[in-house]
């Protein structure tokens, strides 16, 4: 049985509602770049792999003849907290036992690689579709219902890059996005407490009992 205030021990936050994490954070944002750039969502892939530009996920293009595929790679390089969270504790939750809620601001840094044979130019063009995309209320609406906001658009940085003996044309995008960690804890809300005070440094000295509801 997991700890709560009355057990002590290491507090365990509450499996619902949980923050995006993951695999999960990882898909909601290749979604999103999806979406404003336009690429197949399976030409926009995780930044991290384990054999990376290896089967099942190949360099897309690659082979004899390079074709003419434009393809991103999406990560959050910077997940950095702001400032001390808030902690607020509801005495009617957790069936009227009580609860308490953890409140975090977190800065989410996301770059975003775009990559072609370095033939077309097009990896420039799906970065600045983003970068301008991203500007717009009605593409962010997905990050607003998500729980996102969006606090910069960086520069487009050109960075060309070898993957299996070949250079490929690389643009990096960065982007600053916002959201609030909520984490709940089964810290109990005090119903009673009692004890004694004792008047150690006074004469006479004094044993007095009490209890607070």
């Amino acid at each position: 049985m997991a700890n709560d205030s009355t057990t002590g021990g290491p507090l365990l936050p509450d499996a619902s509602p949980a923050p995006l994490e993951g695999q999960g954070l990882n898909r909601f944002l290749s979604g999103w770049v999806a979406g404003i750039t336009g690429l197949s969502g399976n030409l926009i892939r995780p930044r991290w792999q384990p054999f990376p530009a290896d089967p099942p996920a190949p360099v897309p293009g690659s082979g004899p003849t390079p074709g003419a595929v434009i393809w991103a790679a999406v990560g959050v390089t910077t997940r950095r907290k702001l400032g001390f969270p808030q902690v607020i504790l509801d005495p009617a939750a957790g069936g009227g036992l009580g609860e308490a809620t953890l409140f975090q601001q977190e800065q989410l840094e996301l770059l975003c690689s775009f990559y072609d044979q370095g033939v077309s130019g097009d990896a420039d063009s799906y970065a600045s579709t983003l970068r301008d995309g991203a500007l717009l209320g009605q593409n962010n609406e997905a990050l607003f219902l998500a729980g996102f906001g969006l606090i910069d658009v960086g520069d487009i940085v050109p960075l060309p890059t070898l993957l299996k003996d070949r250079w490929y044309y690389r643009a990096d995008l960065s982007i600053t996005l916002q959201r609030q960690i909520q984490r709940t804890y089964p810290i109990r809300t005090l119903i009673t407490a009692g004890g004694t005070i004792d008047t150690d440094f006074s004469t006479p000295q004094y044993t007095i009992p009490f209890t607070a509801a």
